[in-house]
């Protein structure tokens, strides 16, 4: 500060100065606490859990679901929930192994309302009660509903609004159904069996 109105103008600020600082400190302390249950509670690895459930088609998924299980940083409610995208996920698989992740989270101690309720999103969530497939196989509804997509601005834009990557959350590589259909669909290269 140079001169009497240089330090005027700076006694006249600190207020507003001093206000903005204790909001930078709050949003600051919000973030860490925020980072912190991040990792006390293991919601990365349970993200990543959910999103290759929901994802992708892979061999050792229950392998990975009992990793999971085993890590006690990982909720009850976490591990309730990714037990049952396996359930829902390989319903009237014969190889499956719901049952087994079931008893393991019994094992790891959760409540018996959390298994009851993994038994309940499958009996009213399941393959007999949906009118779709929630993992992108090929399915009539699935069908139709892609042909309701329009190339054009809208097409482009709903590429936009889903594409938007939750960069800690996705697993490398990974490119939702959806948004590789609707690329496809704006750059005109679907097949014309697709739009009939």
């Amino acid at each position: 500060m140079d001169s009497v109105a240089d330090t005027k103008s700076f006694i006249e600020a600190y207020p507003q100065f001093k206000k903005l600082s204790g909001t930078v400190a709050k949003h600051v302390h919000v973030v860490g606490e925020l980072s912190s249950a991040t990792m006390r509670h293991a919601l990365f690895e349970v993200s990543e859990k959910e999103q290759e459930l929901a994802c992708q088609e892979r061999s050792g998924h229950a392998q990975r679901v009992k990793q999971l299980l085993a890590n006690e940083a990982v909720r009850h409610a976490d591990a309730a929930k990714v037990v049952a995208l396996y359930a829902l996920r390989y319903e009237g698989h014969a190889d499956a192994e719901t049952n087994s992740l079931i008893d393991g989270l019994r094992r790891r101690g959760a409540s018996d309302r959390l298994v009851r309720l993994v038994r309940a999103v499958v009996e009213y969530g399941g393959n007999r009660v949906r009118q779709s497939d929630l993992f992108g196989a090929q399915d009539a509804v699935g069908k139709i509903t892609r042909r309701l997509f329009k190339v054009g601005s809208r097409l482009r834009l709903c590429c936009i609004i889903i594409d938007r990557e939750n960069v800690p959350l996705q697993p490398p590589g990974h490119r939702c159904v959806a948004v590789a259909y609707l690329s496809s669909a704006s750059a005109n290269h679907l097949p014309d069996s697709e739009l009939r």
